[in-house]
C-alpha cells in the first residue's frame, strides 16, 4: 500500500519474486526504449492479437501460468543457493508435458539453457526470453461462426 499511495518501494515489497504476464509487444518496447525490468520482476509474454470487428481471441494464460510459476520457483532454489542443475532438468519435462498441451506451435520449444536465461540477473536477456518465446493465443476464431453454432445447438434442442 506505502508503494501505491507514496510511489515508495516497501523495502519488504523488493524482495518479492513478480512474475509479470505482458505483451510481447509491450517489451519490446520497453527494450527500444532501453527500459530495465526492476531485479526482481520475471516476465511472460503473450503475443497480442486484438480482436479484429468480427473475431475474439482466447489467450493461453494456463501456459503463462506454467512458465511463471517454473520461473518462480528457480529463483527461489536459486536465492536459497541449491544445486539447480537436477531441478532445471525435473522443472524443464514438466513443463513440456504441460506446454504440449496447451501449445500448438511446432516451433516452441524450451529447455533447461531457456529457464536459465529466463530467471538471469540480467534484465535484457529476461526480456529477451520472455520475447522469444511469447505464448501465442490459443484460438482465434470468428464471432459468426460461434454465433451460428449456438443457433444450430438451438435448433437440435427445439427439435428434441
Amino acid at each position: 500500500m506505502n508503494e501505491r499511495v507514496s510511489g515508495m518501494p516497501n523495502k519488504d515489497a523488493l524482495n518479492i519474486i513478480r512474475i509479470t504476464i505482458c505483451s510481447k509487444e509491450k517489451l519490446e518496447e520497453m527494450k527500444t526504449r532501453g527500459i530495465d525490468l526492476a531485479s526482481n520482476q520475471y516476465p511472460v509474454a503473450m503475443e497480442s492479437l486484438p480482436d479484429g470487428e468480427c473475431e475474439k481471441v482466447l489467450m493461453n494464460f494456463e501456459a503463462a501460468l506454467a512458465i511463471g510459476l517454473s520461473q518462480a520457483t528457480l529463483v527461489i532454489a536459486k536465492n536459497n543457493k541449491e544445486d539447480l542443475a537436477e531441478l532445471k532438468q525435473k522443472i524443464t519435462e514438466k513443463l513440456k508435458e504441460i506446454l504440449k498441451i496447451f501449445i500448438r506451435k511446432e516451433d516452441f520449444t524450451i529447455n533447461e539453457d531457456t529457464l536459465s536465461y529466463m530467471v538471469s540477473e540480467i534484465s535484457e536477456t529476461r526480456v529477451e526470453m520472455a520475447i522469444v518465446h511469447a505464448l501465442p493465443s490459443i484460438v482465434k476464431m470468428p464471432v459468426d461462426s460461434i454465433w451460428e453454432k449456438i443457433q444450430l445447438a438451438n435448433l437440435f434442442l427445439q427439435q428434441a
